[in-house]
């Protein structure tokens, strides 16, 4: 039989052996995951692959061929009936055989790539909301001219600080947790589990575990000198800010500051990938400026009206992307329900895959084997539908406040002030623009002064 020396040999031998078209039908490979698959370790890391490995591949042919070998070969795996793998490969199979299927994943994301990639984004009838004077409406195609869906490696790497932020990151945080808890006495420990609980709604085995994912992993493995997807990017600055938090214990606390960010996240990078997706992009979003990728912090010293207009986009675009991925009003429009919306991440990922070309959202259409939990009534809207849909929560007048909120956030320092009335001068009186608050003496845009801006950035156009 198989003597098994080198298990992380094995387990890349074997992962190598799952990306190409093999033949798993030879006796000694028979033998040799049989093998493998005693050593309980070997067996998830294994399972855990091949569950990812169906989760990602899109193209039907491949995953129904992968899902048949793990189904045939099942016995050899040591995969019970009941496990996640085997569900997940009878899934794909079926759905492999059911292309007609309107929920059926490899038919929803074949629409996707072909809507996007043969779409006359601006054709669709313009929507026209009253201004004041007259009408307006807002133009997407300005809105979309800074459209990035990665950041450039040298960029990731100066962001890090020469930090080596990787797999072992994590299993570190993890170990470090871990030892601490262990060196303490069980009434110490009790108070610990409770207050996790209690804040995180989890206990601390289930939010460590979540970080033992394949897919968190799989973030973390970056090609030199090529460009980092956006999700890699933003999972790396998120480490990073729990790496710079304290481990050192204050008084009267039971977590260090590093421990209470790392439950933080995890608590809110859960479930499938595509949860821990949606949920990654949230968090990167609630980070402070210090601990984002400078080009995506406010911009200082370029010219006004590239000031103001970078900022617009990034406020618009964070905007757009958290009315999609939050119960909003109108995302239940789009799903046809006025309550909670289950399974949110699956809808939203939906809605993001349709919209991105058009609206210029930092995101590339992304895969989902889930689409059977969305709502039908989504589903049997045509694209043209979800496009009107989100226009008419995405008017002039909602921007205008959503601009003149997010104005009232930016600090001072960064010299926004100037250039709003660099870019506006003579358009409107300053007193229309500014409304002065009495006590402090201090600025805030009005609402038509909002409007204004939007209008000067070219981002809405006005129809005399």
């Amino acid at each position: 039989m198989f003597s098994i020396q080198n298990q992380s040999l094995v387990c890349k031998e074997i992962s190598q052996l799952l990306s190409v078209n093999g033949d798993w039908y030879y006796p000694s490979w028979q033998r040799i995951l049989y093998d493998v698959c005693a050593k309980n370790d070997l067996k998830e890391k294994l399972h855990s692959h091949l569950v990812l490995k169906l989760q990602q591949t899109s193209d039907v042919a491949k995953a129904g061929a992968l899902a048949k070998m793990v189904l045939d070969s099942a016995n050899y795996f040591r995969c019970p009936q009941d496990s996640d793998l085997f569900i997940l490969a009878f899934t794909v199979r079926n759905y492999s055989h059911q292309l007609g299927d309107l929920a059926n994943p490899y038919r929803i994301y074949q629409n996707q790539k072909m809507f996007n990639r043969h779409i006359t984004p601006f054709a669709s009838p313009i929507s026209y909301f009253p201004i004041e004077g007259g009408t307006a409406f807002f133009d997407f195609s300005e809105l979309c001219k800074s459209k990035e869906s990665s950041i450039s490696y040298d960029a990731v790497l100066a962001f890090m600080q020469h930090r080596s932020i990787n797999n072992k990151t994590l299993k570190d945080l993890e170990k470090k947790y871990q030892n601490r808890v262990a060196s303490l006495n069980e009434a110490e420990q009790n108070v610990i589990s409770h207050h996790i609980r209690n804040s995180y709604s989890q206990d601390a085995t289930l939010l460590v575990k979540n970080f033992k994912d394949p897919f968190l992993e799989s973030l973390l493995v970056l090609q030199t000198g090529a460009s980092v997807p956006k999700l890699n990017a933003y999972f790396i600055a998120i480490l990073h800010f729990i790496l710079s938090q304290s481990s050192d214990l204050q008084e009267g606390k039971c977590l260090t500051d590093q421990e209470e960010a790392f439950f933080a996240i995890s608590s809110s990078i859960q479930n499938c990938s595509t949860g821990k997706s949606e949920g990654i992009v949230s968090a990167y979003r609630y980070l402070s400026v210090d601990h984002k990728y400078p080009n995506e912090r406010q911009v200082c010293q370029i010219p006004s009206i590239e000031k103001v207009s970078s900022w617009l986009r990034r406020v618009l675009k964070n905007y757009a992307s958290y009315i999609i991925s939050s119960e909003s009003s109108m995302m239940k429009e789009m799903i046809g329900t006025a309550d909670s919306i289950p399974q949110l991440s699956h809808h939203s990922l939906y809605l993001k895959n349709y919209l991105t070309t058009l609206v210029g959202l930092d995101h590339e259409i992304s895969f989902d084997i889930y689409t059977h939990t969305l709502s039908r009534a989504l589903l049997e809207k045509q694209a043209e539908e979800l496009w009107t849909i989100f226009k008419n929560h995405f008017t002039p007048s909602i921007c205008s406040d959503v601009v003149q909120s997010e104005f009232s956030r930016v600090p001072s320092s960064e010299g926004l002030y100037q250039s709003i009335n660099d870019l506006v001068q003579g358009s409107l009186p300053f007193s229309s623009i500014w409304d002065v608050d009495e006590e402090t003496g201090e600025f805030g845009l009005s609402k038509r002064g909002a409007l204004q801006v939007l209008l000067s950035a070219g981002l809405v156009k006005a129809v005399v």
